[in-house]
Protein backbone atom coordinates (compact mmCIF):
# COMPACT_ATOMS: atom_id res chain seq x y z
CA UNK A 1 0.00 0.00 0.00
CA UNK A 2 1.44 3.39 -0.65
CA UNK A 3 3.28 4.83 2.06
CA UNK A 4 0.80 8.30 2.28
CA UNK A 5 -2.30 5.56 2.90
CA UNK A 6 -3.65 4.27 6.27
CA UNK A 7 -2.55 1.42 5.72
CA UNK A 8 1.22 2.03 4.11
CA UNK A 9 3.86 3.25 5.32
CA UNK A 10 7.96 2.08 4.96
CA UNK A 11 7.55 -1.29 7.30
CA UNK A 12 8.88 -5.10 6.03
CA UNK A 13 5.14 -6.19 6.24
CA UNK A 14 3.88 -3.57 3.46
CA UNK A 15 6.72 -3.95 1.17
CA UNK A 16 8.12 -5.67 -1.66
CA UNK A 17 11.58 -6.19 -2.78
CA UNK A 18 11.23 -5.80 -6.66
CA UNK A 19 13.51 -4.15 -9.13
CA UNK A 20 12.77 -0.75 -11.22
CA UNK A 21 11.08 -2.33 -14.04
CA UNK A 22 9.01 -4.31 -11.79
CA UNK A 23 8.37 -1.96 -9.23
CA UNK A 24 6.82 0.35 -11.97
CA UNK A 25 5.17 -2.29 -13.57
CA UNK A 26 3.31 -2.98 -9.83
CA UNK A 27 2.42 0.92 -9.56
CA UNK A 28 1.21 0.81 -12.63
CA UNK A 29 -1.02 -2.13 -12.13
CA UNK A 30 0.52 -4.04 -15.54
CA UNK A 31 1.17 -7.36 -12.49
CA UNK A 32 -0.51 -8.35 -9.68
CA UNK A 33 0.49 -9.95 -7.16
CA UNK A 34 -2.47 -12.59 -5.14
CA UNK A 35 -2.28 -13.25 -1.66
CA UNK A 36 -0.71 -16.52 -2.43
CA UNK A 37 2.19 -15.00 -3.75
CA UNK A 38 1.25 -15.76 -7.19
CA UNK A 39 2.24 -12.94 -9.76
CA UNK A 40 -0.34 -12.11 -12.89
CA UNK A 41 0.33 -10.06 -15.81
CA UNK A 42 -2.70 -7.88 -17.40
CA UNK A 43 -4.22 -10.00 -20.07
CA UNK A 44 -4.18 -6.94 -22.46
CA UNK A 45 -0.04 -7.14 -21.99
CA UNK A 46 -0.11 -11.04 -23.03
CA UNK A 47 -0.44 -10.28 -26.24
CA UNK A 48 1.63 -7.30 -26.81
CA UNK A 49 4.41 -8.04 -28.98
CA UNK A 50 7.23 -5.47 -28.09
CA UNK A 51 10.51 -7.32 -28.10
CA UNK A 52 12.44 -8.89 -25.43
CA UNK A 53 12.52 -6.61 -23.01
CA UNK A 54 8.58 -6.84 -22.77
CA UNK A 55 9.09 -10.62 -22.87
CA UNK A 56 11.26 -11.89 -21.10
CA UNK A 57 10.86 -9.07 -17.82
CA UNK A 58 7.25 -9.10 -18.12
CA UNK A 59 5.55 -11.77 -19.67
CA UNK A 60 7.50 -14.69 -18.46
CA UNK A 61 6.44 -13.39 -14.47
CA UNK A 62 3.10 -14.49 -15.58
CA UNK A 63 1.65 -17.56 -13.33
CA UNK A 64 4.95 -17.50 -11.55
CA UNK A 65 5.72 -17.11 -7.73
CA UNK A 66 7.47 -14.33 -5.75
CA UNK A 67 10.34 -15.67 -4.03
CA UNK A 68 9.40 -15.11 -0.46
CA UNK A 69 12.25 -14.69 2.58
CA UNK A 70 12.28 -17.66 4.89
CA UNK A 71 11.31 -16.42 7.51
CA UNK A 72 7.67 -15.71 7.60
CA UNK A 73 7.75 -12.52 9.92
CA UNK A 74 9.65 -10.84 6.86
CA UNK A 75 6.88 -12.11 3.89
CA UNK A 76 4.34 -9.42 3.14
CA UNK A 77 0.88 -9.09 4.93
CA UNK A 78 -1.61 -10.65 3.08
CA UNK A 79 -4.55 -8.55 3.53
CA UNK A 80 -2.53 -5.90 2.01
CA UNK A 81 -1.47 -7.95 -1.02
CA UNK A 82 -5.57 -8.45 -1.12
CA UNK A 83 -6.11 -4.74 -0.91
CA UNK A 84 -3.71 -3.98 -4.34
CA UNK A 85 -4.61 -7.39 -5.61
CA UNK A 86 -8.24 -6.27 -5.95
CA UNK A 87 -6.88 -2.92 -6.98
CA UNK A 88 -5.31 -4.95 -9.80
CA UNK A 89 -7.93 -6.93 -11.21
CA UNK A 90 -10.58 -3.32 -11.32
CA UNK A 91 -7.40 -1.89 -13.43
CA UNK A 92 -6.62 -5.07 -15.01
CA UNK A 93 -10.45 -5.37 -16.42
Amino acid sequence: IEDGEDAGGPTVPNGLSLRKLHHAAFELHFLGIRPDHRILIRPDLLGEKDGPTLLHSIQELHDTRLTAPRRKELWPDPHRLEERWERFRKEAG
